[in-house]
């Protein structure tokens, strides 16, 4: 009988201290999971609309919650107008996103509906090893995020960039691995096709924080390295994009012009240098910017370069001699039967046309030509000088052919 006390008294302490270590264990568990302050906060808001200060509106129960407080923050559903970008760290990734985008957030899971956003992994924990975030999207679909990339969410279309890191996008039907460098398009009912995109141009000018502080310096030169199948693929074509804001804020409306005006949000070459003039900054005197490679055969947007930021000294702003023309001067015509011969010196980053035709400018700033008629008499020749801000200098010359 005493050695079955002794059994059951033995019984029932390995009892006691399992279900102790099961206790203890959950409520680590529970610890660990438990939402924290610093699991979602908001580092920058940039724009107007539905944010402003420490502020921002939920959008189902429309009030305003106050972010500077994070433990009031456990269920929040946050839609972006078309002019406000913010940067928030959900646990150990920065995650940027753009206008016009709408996610959730509730008890440490993020759900990304629609927009577009960039990630960015720069905390790591004790051991340096990247937490594996999840993001949750429509259709019972999530992201394992890699350590850097972006993703664009449409109604009927999830595109997604892998910039670096292992990337996994799982659904209920299937689970895809997205390596390092490859663009994902997925769209209802078809089958993805992952392609490799153009990797990060190396920038060369200008550098982060150029202050131009004289007219003369008002049109920047943004250059960068050429890659090194530049030469060879004819098919790379490079987008310059300016920003608001450090996170990719749009620029006012009255400063996006055309793609051959200063402030579009977007210009377009196919060599490795975009001159653009900033004489007619009117809003702002700060301006944000990075390049984007684009594969002309698949339409496909590569790895951007870093954000850089140039300021305009205050002395330029409203400035009425900034929008003086550009500089054309034209040496007295030369004619020689029915050719007349023409020269002389123009902004060497503005264009050239002459009688609607356009001529090459070389590096000095110089130009030659020559055109020649068919019969004699008095022609008048019109030159028309265009700068990059589409700031005109028209000047005419006449002739006479004998």
């Amino acid at each position: 009988m005493r050695k079955l006390k002794i059994l059951f008294f033995i019984a029932s302490f390995v009892i006691a201290v399992f279900l102790g270590y099961v206790f203890i264990n959950n409520n680590v568990e529970y610890s660990k999971n438990k939402v924290k302050t610093n699991d979602f906060k908001i580092i920058d808001i940039s724009g107007e609309g539905k944010f402003y200060k420490n502020q921002i509106i939920d959008k189902d129960n429309i009030q305003k919650i106050d972010i500077s407080e994070q433990g009031n923050i456990n269920k929040l559903s946050i839609y972006v107008d078309n002019s406000t970008s913010f940067l928030f760290r959900f646990f150990n990734t920065f995650i940027t996103v753009l206008p016009d985008s709408f996610l959730k957030y509730n008890q440490s899971k993020i759900s990304f509906l629609s927009g577009e956003y960039y990630w960015d992994r720069k905390i790591y924990n004790k051991k340096k090893q990247a937490i594996n975030n999840i993001i949750y999207l429509k259709n019972n679909k999530k992201l394992f995020l890699s350590q850097k990339g972006r993703i664009i969410i449409s109604d009927t279309n999830i595109k997604i960039w892998n910039y670096k890191g292992a990337l996994t996008l799982w659904s209920e039907e299937e689970e895809y691995k997205i390596k390092e460098g490859v663009y994902l398009s997925l769209v209802d009912g078809k089958t993805p096709t992952p392609i490799a995109f153009i990797p990060k141009p190396d920038l060369l000018r200008p550098a982060d924080n150029l202050v131009i502080s004289s007219l003369k310096d008002t049109i920047v030169q943004f250059q960068w390295k050429d890659l090194l199948d530049f030469k060879k693929n004819n098919e790379t074509l490079y987008s310059l994009k300016l920003y608001s804001s450090k996170n990719m804020g749009k620029l006012p409306e009255e400063l996006e012009k055309d793609i051959s005006g200063s402030f579009s949000t977007e210009r377009k070459a196919d060599s490795s240098n975009i001159p653009v003039d900033f004489s007619a900054l009117i809003e702002t005197n700060t301006v944000y910017w990075r390049i984007f490679p684009l594969d002309k055969t698949n339409n496909i947007e590569g790895e951007p370069s870093e954000i850089r930021k140039l300021q305009i000294a205050n002395f330029l702003i409203n400035n009425k001699t900034s929008q003086m023309p550009p500089k054309l001067l034209i040496d007295p015509p030369s004619i020689s039967g029915n050719i007349v011969i023409l020269s002389g010196e123009a902004d060497s980053f503005s264009r050239l046309f002459v009688d609607g035709k356009e001529y090459e400018i070389d590096d000095s700033g110089r130009f030659n030509l020559n055109i020649s008629y068919e019969k004699e008499g008095i022609y008048t020749i019109i030159f028309e000088l265009i700068s990059p801000s589409d700031r005109k200098n028209v000047q005419k010359k006449i002739v006479r052919i004998h």
